[in-house]
């Protein structure tokens, strides 16, 4: 698509405000949309704030002024030529600035409103200087003057994509006018949508469209037969859509999050044979890309302008064979594009696009750029322009990225904005204005080696951590990294932890204006998360069992030191949690300070210490007194639990208090996984539970109704001692309401397995769960899913679990 064109821009300027005063009117339509009406509102206010001059907004029999600016329309001596150049256009988002020599006009106008709205944000920031740095009105960069002119000619100007969108983005207002003022714009559906198209209320009397011949429970654990009837079903569905909303252009044919296929089932006539694709999980493209064409083409016979985008991802994430796509179909292919930067993943990654290309006209890409829930900022702009430059040359004509923003990445979001607009851009300029409107000339510099810093630790050192490696070696992999674990914080010194801090408060010395202070101060602010992050994650190194009541009571000072940390960290994320910019849109992973083995030491000591030991005396001491909250509510769990109530039903699975449907055993492949009740091995009784070769996960969960709340869950785990396993062993609750509508998660860290291996170790997380969840229309909270998850385990891997519980705290 062609990116920019300027005919005949000459140095000679049509003068619009000098010394403050303007004789120019924004001229609109009687008939303007909102949109369009807002967009010259936009322009009035920012050039009355950069220059003074109030410019009034009418239509033209009413505009009294002696220069007409025409915003989404033009004047009629103008129709013929303006009218061919919106036409040519291959996009509605593009527009046109045009400058008359010989009038007294400007018009600024596009195919549609976005558009015109589009050329707006362009005039401000070409001509007026305005940027949208970050959001928020400290987020907006408006240089003064009191003269404004615009030079003579024609700008037109087209994205280089027809769909950009930011997961995350959505709320609140702030963050969602800044995506709009970087001119994103999300317009091809494709996300998960087949439970919608085939909604279990509306065809409960068809239980042939859904796996095993049964109208599912669950609203979205399954897909729909992808067959001729189901086909005929979704076909007549979409036009029924597109002829109640003509407006839409676009409809998703995006499967479901959930790997329950017809197919799968050696029963059904069209099984595939159990076939793996290159992820390594069953491969569905030759089912379901078949059943996409002929639901296309029969929603095309009738609507022949509409898209349809789909999610190519995990089961469907191979090309079909023998099969392209129609020319309607925009695949978005997943993908966490900053592995390009190895090698072996850049390579692999560039071939698979490059077989879509053979199979689709169009492709989307759908990018992990998160942002939150990462602990350090994740920056990497110099591989996201080598990759938005590939994509211009791939036939990549739709970007989607799972932002959900972590603003102390300071450039990031707005440099992917302006590179999936237009991917010719600089990076290095982009990046160099983006410091300098930020913070000033002299602050600049100091901003840049910050972020230098980061780009380096993501771009190069990453690679050599063993966060990347256990990603990188599963044979079953995501397309995205494991960003719900943060052990790459290991990773970064304390010298670069220093190095960073130095950086930032030289750059706050060195700004000037109070909103440069405002920013700087604001990322001095996100860094400090970042640091108490790095600094209270736990060690790697298990601690050892104490060997005396010294190394117990040395053991336990340092646990204060450590869980206060976390404590730290905890109560920093609650103060950021209101911020419009420093806030977590993700639940982030939460740590208790400890590394594997120093709680159960603590807790075996106590059991064999006498009544009045030291131990047990300087526990006690420290829960009567401290005011770290995270310190006392760990330390009054280890000395008194067995005075608690354990909410949890069956927790040690013994012979008179197990029932068989307490838990509920979670498989992400049921195959290879086996979660089992054992008595191979026990922490107490005769009986726990046994989960081998969970890969890439698997658990045990189970119901709890509760309220709002501090609480505290603890589980024991035991590795083999010859057993060779990386997994790991974590939590993942899900908090929700009295009909099980999830309303937000608890994670904690995650214990590596092979720390501990020959004795039975525990892992303890510390969670709080507000009353009522959500602003506009707040759920109580009333239930909870206790889970508890193996990671990565190998095909012979076995762990044992013993004596769960669940406390609700004082």
């Amino acid at each position: 698509m062609q990116n920019e064109r300027v005919y005949a821009e000459t140095h000679r300027k049509r003068v619009i405000v000098v010394d403050g005063q303007s004789s120019a009117a924004i001229v609109v339509t009687d008939d303007s949309d909102q949109q369009t009406l807002d967009a010259a509102k936009k322009l009035s206010e920012y050039v009355e704030r950069a220059t003074g001059a109030k410019l009034s907004i009418g239509t033209s029999e009413r505009a009294n002024s002696e220069i007409h600016i025409h915003v989404g329309t033009y004047p009629t001596e103008d129709a013929d030529r303006l009218g061919k150049l919106l036409q040519a256009m291959n996009d509605g988002d593009g527009y046109v600035i045009d400058v008359r020599e010989d009038g007294r006009s400007l018009s600024i106008v596009g195919p549609t409103s976005w558009g015109t709205e589009f050329g707006v944000i362009e005039f401000l920031e070409r001509y007026v200087g305005v940027r949208w740095l970050m959001p928020g009105p400290d987020g907006v960069d408006v240089p003064q003057s009191t003269m404004l002119s615009v030079p003579f000619g024609t700008v037109s100007e087209e994205p280089a994509t027809i769909s950009r969108h930011f997961f995350g983005m959505e709320r609140p207002v702030e963050w969602t006018e800044w995506t709009k003022n970087n001119r994103m714009h999300d317009k091809i559906q494709f996300h998960h949508n087949l439970m919608n198209l085939f909604d279990t209320n509306k065809f409960r009397d068809h239980p042939e469209y859904y796996p095993n011949n049964t109208v599912p429970a669950q609203h979205d654990h399954w897909q729909p037969c992808f067959n001729d009837a189901t086909a005929a079903v979704a076909i007549n569905e979409i036009i029924a859509f597109f002829d109640a909303h003509p407006e839409e252009i676009s409809y998703s044919l995006g499967i479901n999050d959930y790997p329950n296929f017809c197919e799968l089932d050696p029963r059904s006539p069209n099984y595939t044979g159990g076939g793996l694709n290159s992820l390594g999980l069953p491969n569905m493209s030759d089912v379901y890309y078949p059943w996409v064409n002929k639901v296309a083409e029969g929603v095309l016979a009738v609507h022949p302008d509409k898209y349809f985008g789909l999610l190519a991802y995990a089961w469907v994430y191979d090309v079909p064979t023998n099969l392209r796509l129609n020319p309607r179909v925009i695949p978005y292919i997943t993908d966490d594009r900053m592995t390009w930067n190895d090698r072996d993943l850049g390579d692999t990654g560039m071939r698979h696009t490059q077989l879509w290309q053979q199979h689709a006209t169009q492709l989307g890409w759908y990018e992990y750029l998160y942002g939150s829930p990462y602990a350090l900022p994740r920056v990497y702009p110099h591989v996201m322009a080598e990759n938005y430059k590939y994509a211009q040359h791939h036939n990549v004509t739709a970007h989607a990225a799972e932002l959900y923003p972590n603003f102390g990445e300071g450039p990031k979001p707005w440099v992917s904005a302006k590179l999936q607009w237009n991917p010719d851009l600089d990076v290095d300029e982009l990046l160099t204005e983006w410091y300098v409107r930020a913070v000033g000339d002299e602050a600049a510099p100091y901003l840049k080696s910050y972020y230098e810093l980061y780009e380096k630790f993501w771009t190069m050192r990453i690679w050599e951590t063993s966060w990347y490696a256990t990603w990188k070696g599963q044979t079953r992999r995501h397309t995205f990294l494991d960003f719900l674990s943060p052990s790459y914080l290991r990773n970064i010194t304390k010298e670069e932890l220093v190095e960073s801090r130095d950086l930032l408060e030289q750059v706050v010395l060195k700004t000037h204006t109070d909103r440069q202070k405002k920013r700087a101060r604001l990322l001095l602010r996100a860094f400090e998360y970042y640091e108490i992050s790095a600094l209270s994650f736990p060690s790697e190194e298990a601690v050892n069992p104490p060997r005396s009541e010294e190394e117990a009571l040395v053991l336990i000072e340092n646990s204060v030191h450590n869980i206060g940390l976390a404590d730290q960290r905890r109560r920093l994320l609650a103060e950021f949690d209101g911020d419009l910019m420093l806030r977590q849109p993700l639940a982030t992973t939460s740590w208790n300070g400890l590394s594997s083995g120093a709680f159960g030491g603590l807790e075996d000591w106590l059991k064999k210490e006498a009544a009045g030991g030291a131990v047990r005396m300087r526990l006690t001491e420290i829960v009567a007194t401290t005011e770290t909250e995270l310190v006392r509510d760990l330390f009054a769990v280890l000395i008194d639990s067995g005075d608690k109530e354990n909410l949890l039903r069956s927790a040690s699975f013994e012979d008179g208090e197990y029932t068989e449907g307490d838990w509920s055993y979670e498989k992400d492949n049921e195959s290879a996984t086996c979660i089992e009740r054992s008595n191979e091995q026990s922490r107490s009784g005769q009986y726990g539970m046994k989960i081998k070769g969970a890969y890439p996960n698997g658990g045990a969960a189970q119901n709890i109704p509760l309220t709002g709340g501090r609480y505290a869950a603890i589980v024991y785990y035991y590795v083999p001692l010859d057993s060779q396993t990386r997994g790991e062993i974590g939590f993942y609750h899900y908090i929700r309401s009295e009909s099980k509508e999830m309303l937000g998660v608890a994670i904690s860290d995650r214990k590596r397995l092979d720390q501990t291996k020959g004795r039975w170790a525990s892992l303890e997380f510390i969670f709080e769960i507000n009353d009522y969840v959500g602003t506009v229309n707040p759920l109580k909270v009333e239930n909870l899913l206790f889970f508890i998850v193996v990671w990565n385990q190998e095909p012979e891997d076995v762990v044992y679990l013993d004596d769960f519980a669940l406390y609700k705290l004082e």
